[in-house]
């Protein structure tokens, strides 16, 4: 499928990631390629954000290697460039070992981000698929009957012994349980708990501790239509922060924020269209769009407690030869405070084929 749609975003990626996780296909040796080519040009006039162009590629290319029903392994090498510079701004090593029934996995290694873990745009940026979909550490996924469950931990930075910076994981649970399935009909509650840390013990950095908190939980309506219109949805998801650091940065006086996202929109085929509303008060993320903080990403001291937005989206998608999806993104985000618009819009090429080498008898 195109997008991943949740009660809080929607996601770039073509292939269904969560079946590709659970097959089982014994002495297969495959060849799997992940790749994203973007131009994402935002233009932001507001006293948050700065504009900024995303323009480059990133690839996963890796062999994967189908031991039994439950065990497989997957190795190869992950790229990214930007458009205008020379070299590669990430070249690393991708592999790891899945143990696997056709309803649960467990992954050490590299393993699925980004998208994949279904966060709501205020806590994990949507774009990060494009710069940032390459994690490492453990996961375990759970996708039975009417429940999906993705428990990850992405260790992004490692230590020694006397090193001069500090550990960083990124990790969490985020949940969606389909409460109710009928045939034209169905009501969906996600919910997800999200931690960066960021210290150590065995570091000599003298920088604080961090230690953030984000909780969600939420409602999605989906009536399926006909015609022109696939599918109408209505979600809404409420959003707690804390910074539980032992020496907090916030800027406003306490730890806690909040924030609610909701929206409508209608789908057909791989394309969507959806309007929605954003209130967030003392909200911060390190990792979300920037679009939604209450401070600033490029200058922690410019603030704005209250945020209230508009938002629309509009996404329209093609699948050509079951390889390749060619999309066109465009976000508004009308500031009814400063009463300020800002925008962007994307055009994806999403390349992600899988070939056999070759199959090998087990027996």
């Amino acid at each position: 499928m195109l997008y991943a749609s949740t009660s809080s975003a929607q996601y770039y990626f073509a292939n269904d990631e969560v079946d590709e996780l659970m097959k089982a296909d014994v002495g297969a040796l495959n060849l799997k390629l992940n790749n994203y080519n973007f131009v994402w040009n935002n233009e932001y006039f507001g006293p948050m954000v700065k504009g900024y162009t995303l323009i480059g590629y990133n690839a996963k290319a890796a062999i994967e290697y189908h031991f039994s029903e439950n065990i497989k392994a997957q190795g190869g090498v992950y790229l990214k460039k930007y458009s205008g510079l020379d070299k590669f701004t990430s070249a690393q090593p991708l592999y790891s070992v899945t143990l696997h029934n056709n309803w649960a996995s467990l992954t050490l290694g590299s393993i699925n981000g980004a998208g994949f873990h279904r966060l709501p745009d205020p806590v994990l940026n949507k774009e990060q698929q494009l710069y940032a979909n390459n994690e490492n550490g453990a996961q375990i996924v759970i996708n039975r009957n009417r429940l999906f469950v993705d428990i990850w931990c992405d260790w992004q930075n490692f230590i020694f012994q006397n090193d001069a910076h500090q550990e960083e994981i990124f990790g969490g649970l985020s949940a969606e349980y389909k409460a109710v399935s009928a045939e034209q009909f169905s009501l969906t509650i996600p919910a997800s708990v999200s931690i960066y840390h960021r210290g150590g013990q065995i570091d000599t950095c003298d920088d604080k501790m961090r230690l953030l908190y984000h909780i969600s939980a939420g409602l999605r309506i989906e009536k399926k239509q006909s015609a022109w219109v696939d599918n109408i949805a209505a979600d809404a998801r409420a959003i707690s922060f804390k910074d539980n650091s032992p020496e907090p940065l916030s800027q406003y006086g306490d730890t806690l924020g909040y924030g609610v996202l909701a929206k409508v929109e209608a789908a057909h085929n791989t394309s969507f269209v959806s309007v929605g509303y954003w209130y967030g008060n003392k909200f911060q993320s390190k990792f979300g769009n920037q679009i939604f903080q209450s401070t600033s990403g490029y200058d922690p001291q410019k603030t704005d407690r209250k945020r209230s937005i508009l938002t629309a989206e509009l996404n329209l998608s093609h699948r050509f030869a079951n390889v390749l999806t060619a999309s066109f993104v465009a976000n508004v985000y009308y500031d009814l405070r400063v009463r300020c618009t800002d925008y962007n819009y994307a055009i994806l090429l999403i390349l992600q084929p899988s070939m056999l080498i070759h199959r090998f008898d087990n027996k």
